[in-house]
């Protein structure tokens, strides 16, 4: 699990540094905006590898922009391989935790039915509240034809 995960982390790295000359001449990203990136990442590099390890869709915008501002490659990977193994021992303890705690109440068939309903009814409710804000928020004004 580690070792997956790291692949396409380094993956997405060398695409960041191999790619960057195409995305200045296509004007996909703003110069001033790597300058930030690599000021950013100067101060906080640690944090933001390892939260985006947890956040998805984090990684691919972390590790493409470490890639881009030519971060240290080694240094990047102690990172990564860290922030991986603290991920795979959270997933593994939370599957210990399910495997003992929670799969032995759903021997009973009351119990699975239950828990389906439940799991329904919270995604109904979810479902509700998203459509609920979404005609609540105002649409913006159209923009004029040029």
């Amino acid at each position: 699990m580690t070792v997956g995960g790291m692949a396409g982390d380094v993956g997405l790295y060398l695409i960041g540094r191999y790619a960057t000359a195409f995305l200045f001449r296509h004007r996909w990203v703003d110069p001033a905006r790597l300058e930030w990136m690599e000021a950013y990442f100067q101060s906080h590099a640690v944090k933001t590898v390892f939260i985006s390890r947890f956040l998805p869709g984090a990684r691919t915008v972390t590790n493409t922009a470490a890639g881009a501002i030519k971060y240290p490659m080694p240094r990047f990977i102690l990172l990564l391989f860290l922030a991986a193994v603290v991920q795979s021992m959270l997933f593994l303890q939370l599957g210990v935790f399910i495997g003992e705690k929670i799969l032995p109440y759903l021997h009973e068939p009351w119990m699975r039915f239950a828990l389906f309903g439940v799991t329904v009814l919270a995604l109904l409710l979810a479902h509700q509240a998203f459509v609920r804000r979404r005609k609540r928020a105002p649409f913006p004004p159209p923009s004029p034809a040029r």
